[in-house]
């Protein structure tokens, strides 16, 4: 982890310093070399620019960055960076990837990999990706897709292999994942035949990456200094305070389990959204076992049956709860319906239902019980249950939620 701040603390001028971020691609000594005022630091990950521009930087060259093991650096961020003033320019691996989506913003690309990522002809990490040794300065210890196939067509250009074998080369890395990428390993599944140690020799000379990024320092080297004043001004002042982003919120929305259980599951039986998971829960219940075989007559016996087994299931003190709970998180939807009917309570309390909206939710959730209209589903009203098994109460507050929601919306629409 870098600490911009005591970097920034050591350095006169932190705002006309450029800061390289870069790892495998090239080494810390060859940019010093090239660019001595250079302050080298690691591949970029999340948060690095912002930290680093609040810290008082603002040049930037991002060459490399994290993508496996840790969060890459957002677009977002090298939007509020570049907005916030200062020089950003990219190139070679992760750098290339964010300039060819933030060059709109003020990002500047440069080299080859950049126009490809920019134009639509690479489009998937996979084709900067490396492994590397974190203990050797980032060192990469397998090779990247797109210098393969640059490797493989030079290859080709100096007569060292054939078109067909070029192909079989590109063919076999895309099938390998990145961290097993090694010429040795791509050329043996080519079937080659000749001088093998050369080709791979050959091969491994040809790195466009690192090409890139010496392109991208030269033109970082020759940045004037009235440039580098111009932008140390223009970021002069209070510095960038990084944006508070989306933390996150609690699963349950500050609810414990057992509460949000039994809300959620009164929530999807009153609205009747139940319908979309309760059946495979059910239909082993005994009183499915004796259906008509008449298709005219089995719909009917199987709504008949649902209410049964729902009447006795619901007054199991939680029993269904715990089932439709855990199918909500087997289907991967417990979130979705969670969110679903919080945003719905939420909204409820921003004021009373519309009586029309009432009566257009009354009629949709007729529907979706099962029943032709509101008139006909309270017909079924037995005990204060509907057809002996979902309590009316139930529907009639997700009734009102609903429509107090749907209300709202409609008020927020018209005042925007």
């Amino acid at each position: 982890m870098v600490d911009f701040r005591a970097v920034a603390a050591g350095c006169a001028h932190p705002g006309t310093r450029p800061v390289v971020f870069a790892g495998p691609t090239i080494t810390a000594a060859d940019i010093r070399a090239m660019v001595p005022d250079a302050v080298v630091v690691p591949p970029v990950a999340r948060e690095h620019l912002h930290q680093a521009r609040a810290a008082g930087f603002a040049i930037f060259l991002v060459l490399d960055g994290t993508f496996s093991h840790g969060f890459a650096v957002s677009p977002r961020e090298v939007v509020d960076v570049v907005q916030d003033g200062a020089l950003v320019l990219g190139a070679s691996s992760m750098g290339a990837i964010r300039a060819a989506e933030c060059w709109p913003a003020g990002m500047v690309g440069v080299g080859v990999v950049f126009r490809l990522y920019r134009h639509g002809i690479l489009t998937t990490d996979d084709e900067v990706a490396v492994a590397t040794d974190a203990d050797r300065d980032h060192e990469a210890i397998s090779c990247a897709l797109v210098n393969v196939r640059f490797a493989v067509r030079r290859a080709v250009a100096a007569g060292l292999i054939d078109r067909s074998t070029e192909e079989a080369a590109v063919a076999a890395a895309r099938r390998m994942h990145f961290s097993q990428r090694t010429w040795p390993a791509i050329l043996r599944r080519t079937g080659i035949k000749g001088d093998y140690q050369g080709i791979a020799e050959f091969c491994r000379s040809v790195d466009v990456k690192r090409e890139d990024a010496l392109r991208a320092l030269r033109r970082l080297g020759r940045v004037p200094d009235q440039v580098k004043d111009e932008v140390a001004a223009r970021t002069a002042g209070p510095v960038l305070t990084p944006p508070v982003r989306y933390p996150g919120h609690h699963r349950y929305f500050d609810a414990s389990a057992e509460a949000a259980r039994a809300d959620l599951v009164a929530w999807l039986f009153g609205s009747g959204r139940y319908q979309r998971y309760v059946w495979p829960l059910v239909i082993g219940e005994p009183e499915f076992a004796n259906l008509p075989e008449d298709p005219q007559e089995r719909p009917d016996a199987l709504r008949a049956s649902l209410a049964e087994v729902l009447a006795r299931l619901l007054r199991a003190g939680g029993t269904l709860e715990r089932r439709i709970w855990h199918e909500l998180e087997f289907l991967d939807e417990l979130d979705a319906e969670l969110a679903r009917w919080y945003a719905t309570r939420r909204l409820a309390r921003s004021g009373p239902p519309n009586a029309a909206v009432l009566r257009r939710v009354r009629e949709e959730v007729a529907v979706a019980h099962g029943a032709p209209n509101w008139h006909t589903l309270t017909r079924h009203v037995d005990d204060g249950r509907i057809f002996g098994a979902i309590p009316m109460a139930w529907v009639t507050q997700a009734c009102d939620a609903m429509a107090r929601a749907r209300a709202a919306r409609l008020r927020n629409d018209q005042d925007a």
